[in-house]
């Protein structure tokens, strides 16, 4: 068998594990409950979290695993690193930075002399600042950050969007794997190596000499074969329930008041016509009051136009970025930037209960801003397109606001008879990524305790013996990315880290070669 012999600084990293001997039948139970927590994921019966905590949970009475190492993962720095990464993402996405990406792709595929740029050379233009801002920031607010971009994108250069989107998550997860931080997995596997071996460390750029050749790799094999392989559809939205559709208002900003102006721009022009996920209902003229429904490309913006606008949630919000627009709630001239809430105001989705006082009143006689505190911007009514102004729109049982309030309203209202749902829209803190990589290190050290990690590293050895440490890293990949075929990425870290540890100080071969493994997409 070929070995690798191990360099003085990762000489530490020999020893094993688990040095103490754990009795059979805990790695058996150990293993079968992994096995059901795979199924359970697998089949999506809860959250992933719910389903990851629950098996850390039971682990505890069993003697597996005590309860400083079952909490132990939500103070690694890992853990804490991507909970960060999530703060600046959000604010990457609060200050509209993904503005100049945009610019960026409008201008590099801007159509000359009536040609048609080639799909390769779209893609291109595409996966380079993609990848490259996936590589510093998290993949999953890369994506959601990058979606309305790319949309809107696609519907201008008339290429569907599934020819856009797919190239979107494979250069996010490409991207990801060139820098320590690129994804929440580099982490994770990271404050596992650390944990096994303290003196371990690893720079910013180490993984890119693993990280960029798949990267490039992975972009050539997507020009070169993507216009072929990819599918030629339109969105999911269009052959599955229409989601939920809210009703707001906008307003043409005055040259005098900054933030850009639409004056004198037809809609065309503007970009307001063809909007992801956003329908521009009807234009009011703030001089005659004359209504034009259903507008044509070709309607010239007056200053002071009332725009009535029908989209998804997260297309309404999107509106406050659009330069020379302003959101007026119940018809007043106050503003709100829906991307800069001040303070502790936060976005708020409350639905109006069978019994409750709001029933059969317009907003502007509950005086509901002044009752709750709280400025509603969009009306969202099951199977009707509303068309009156917020503040007379006469609301019903069942009728979804959209608001922005203060924090505590949610404490306030959660349980009253007023609203019989109440929660926040968006948080820049996603607690069941964070829930999930916490209870991925307790998990992992499960299976290091029970001696779970040492049977499977010896399965995985006598497996790749003919073939050498070639074996090793063959059989790692590819049971790696089994796993994540069918759970999360730090699921399956989860149960992959410990075994290739456990191999790779058995085989006395360099471990951080392992760990690239375990990082591929």
């Amino acid at each position: 068998m070929e070995t690798t012999s191990m360099p003085a600084a990762a000489a530490s990293t020999t020893t094993s594990l688990g040095d103490s001997e754990a009795p059979l039948w805990q790695a058996i139970i150990t293993l079968i409950m992994l096995v059901g927590m795979l199924v359970a994921m697998a089949l999506e019966v809860a959250p992933a979290d719910m389903i990851m905590m629950t098996t850390l949970t039971l682990f505890i009475p069993l003697g597996i695993v005590s309860v400083g190492d079952a909490v132990a993962g939500f103070a690694n720095t890992g853990m804490l690193t991507v909970a960060v990464l999530l703060v600046v993402a959000a604010g990457v996405q609060a200050t509209g930075a993904t503005n100049p990406i945009r610019t960026f792709l409008e201008r590099a595929t801007r159509l000359k002399s009536g040609r048609t740029m080639s799909l390769p050379r779209i893609l291109l233009i595409v996966i380079a600042p993609i990848s490259l801002l996936s590589a510093f920031l998290n993949n999953t607010p890369v994506v959601a950050m990058m979606i309305p971009v790319l949309e809107r994108f696609g519907q201008r250069l008339h290429i569907a969007p599934t020819k856009l989107l797919i190239p979107l998550s494979y250069a996010s997860i490409l991207g990801g794997t060139c820098t320590l931080i690129g994804t929440s997995t580099n982490l994770v596997v990271i404050g596992l190596a650390q944990e096994a071996d303290p003196d371990f460390s690893m720079g910013l750029f180490d993984i890119a000499q693993v990280g960029l050749p798949v990267l490039l790799a992975g972009t050539l094999f997507m020009i070169l074969a993507g216009p072929r392989l990819l599918p030629d559809r339109q969105g999911v939205a269009a052959s599955l329930q229409r989601p939920k559709e809210y009703m707001t208002s906008m307003y043409v900003r005055n040259a005098d008041e900054g933030g850009g102006s639409l004056v004198g721009k037809s809609i065309a022009d503007a970009g307001l016509r063809q909007l992801p996920d956003l329908f521009l209902v009807q234009v009011e003229r703030a001089n005659s009051g004359d209504v034009i429904n259903a507008p044509a490309p070709e309607t010239i913006l007056q200053a002071g136009d009332k725009l009535l606008f029908a989209g998804v949630v997260d297309s309404v919000v999107a509106l406050g970025q659009v330069p020379g627009l302003r959101l007026a709630e119940q018809g007043s001239s106050s503003s709100l930037e829906l991307y800069k809430l001040k303070g502790d105001d936060i976005l708020i989705e409350a639905v109006v209960a069978p019994r409750s006082i709001l029933v059969h009143r317009t907003v502007r006689q509950i005086g509901f801003r002044s009752r709750y505190h709280a400025a509603i911007i969009a009306v969202h009514r099951h199977g009707e397109r509303i068309r009156e102004k917020i503040g007379n729109i006469t609301l019903q049982a069942g009728d979804a606001l959209l608001m922005v309030a203060k924090a505590d309203f949610l404490k306030q209202y959660r349980n009253q008879e007023h609203f019989a749902l109440v929660s926040q829209v968006r948080q820049a803190i996603n607690l069941e990524v964070l829930i999930v990589i916490a209870a991925a290190f307790g998990i992992s050290k499960a299976m290091d305790n029970s001696g779970a990690a040492d049977m499977l590293a010896r399965g995985l050895l006598a497996a790749a013996k003919p073939t050498g440490t070639a074996g090793f890293y063959i059989m790692i990949y590819l049971a790696t990315t089994l796993f994540s075929s069918a759970v999360t990425n730090n699921a399956a870290i989860t149960i992959m880290f410990p075994v290739a540890f456990q191999a790779a100080v058995d085989a006395n071969v360099r471990v951080d070669r392992f760990r690239h493994l375990q990082n591929s997409p």
